[in-house]
């Protein structure tokens, strides 16, 4: 029987890579040359697309429904006319790959192109994630109820006590029904035999608006986290490369140094390092914990400030919610989430899209 988790990835352009028996015609090449952020124009029926598109958008943001109207009427007035931005066979070719359920097409990881694999491929290197004991549980029943009014109650306990200012609290408060999040891979083409990355795309789930909320208060603090480690920490005797232009400033005195000095090329040795799967080694109670009062001593850095419990208990809210483990250790969490009746449904149509190029 073939591994196919153990299948190693083949480039067939610049960008495109294909993974296991995957056959590719030239315009369906070029089509994926384009990249995935490539938006191919289409004629539309401003009467009825339109109005469908705006209803869903209405539907999840009911402020704008006094606005629906306007809205509709506006597009309509500033929309170009149609310019097509293909080739008729290219137009072809696309359909073609959206109709095809033998492959997946996906954004490889750290951006190095794009990654068609052949379905039961990627289906393996998901497996071989998901059947990791120790990160994931399939569960019997879905909870995406009971997250919902656990966070729910969470939240009102916040607004109800003063811990989020009155002018945030429609940032965090919950609306609409909830979606359970969406696991995908993407394959990391830069390692040997190029296995999965695990994403949790958690849009429209509970955990939604709560996270961006820290991630909104948070920000400042990483946008200057250069400056707070000068001011913190002894470190006169390093280089902080926070940008493009330093690092190659440094490279460039580098190399002059060598020169100038004569350095034995083969003395010198460049070392990097990296912490394996940090986000997921991080007790989640000791993380929520530092984050919150690493922002209360630098709070002078933040536009919003909430007391040092209300942080901790978004985050622990998020990081819960979201995860799936030991109860210590942050995990992969889309395992709590679908797979509830059984593994096939992972790979139902509704979870998995073939093209995400349109």
């Amino acid at each position: 029987m073939h591994d196919w988790a153990q299948t190693a990835p083949v480039r067939v352009s610049n960008s495109v890579f294909t993974v296991g028996n995957v056959a590719l015609d030239m315009d369906e090449l070029f089509i994926l040359e384009y990249g995935l952020n490539f938006i191919p124009s289409k004629m539309l029926s401003m009467e009825n697309q339109l109005k469908a598109d705006l209803e869903l958008t209405v539907n999840r943001y009911p402020e704008l429904q006094m606005n629906f109207g306007l809205i509709r009427d506006s597009i309509v007035y500033n929309s170009d006319p149609f310019s097509p931005n293909m080739h008729r066979s290219q137009y072809k070719s696309l359909n073609n790959l959206k109709r095809r359920n033998d492959i997946v097409v996906k954004q490889a990881d750290k951006g190095q192109g794009i990654v068609v694999m052949s379905k039961e491929v990627y289906e393996a290197k998901t497996y071989a994630l998901l059947e990791d004991k120790e990160s994931y549980e399939e569960l019997s029943e879905n909870p995406i109820w009971t997250t919902y009014d656990t966070i729910r109650d969470e939240i009102k306990d916040l607004i109800k006590t003063g811990n989020i200012p009155k002018e945030y609290v429609s940032r965090i408060r919950l609306r609409g029904r909830p979606k359970p999040p969406m696991f995908y891979i993407l394959s990391k083409v830069h390692k040997k035999l190029c296995p999965g990355r695990p994403i949790v795309s958690g849009i429209g789930h509970s955990t939604e608006k709560p996270s961006k909320f820290p991630d909104f208060i948070l920000k400042p603090l990483v946008q200057k986290s250069s400056e707070i480690i000068r001011e913190k920490f002894h470190i006169s005797f390093y280089h902080i490369l926070d940008s493009k232009t330093r690092l190659i400033s440094e490279i460039i005195e580098l190399n002059k140094e060598i020169k100038e000095k004569s350095y034995d090329l083969k003395q010198i040795y460049f070392a990097t390092t990296d912490i394996e799967s940090l986000y997921t080694n991080i007790p989640i109670m000791k993380g929520a914990a530092k984050v919150a009062k690493f922002a209360r001593e630098n709070s002078s850095y933040l536009q919003i400030k909430l007391g040092q419990s209300a942080l901790f208990t978004l985050l622990k809210m998020v990081l819960k919610n979201n995860v799936y483990g030991n109860g210590n250790s942050l995990r992969s969490s889309i395992c709590k989430y679908i797979c509830f009746n059984s593994r096939v449904e992972i790979f139902a149509k509704d979870r998995f899209e073939s093209v995400e190029m349109v």
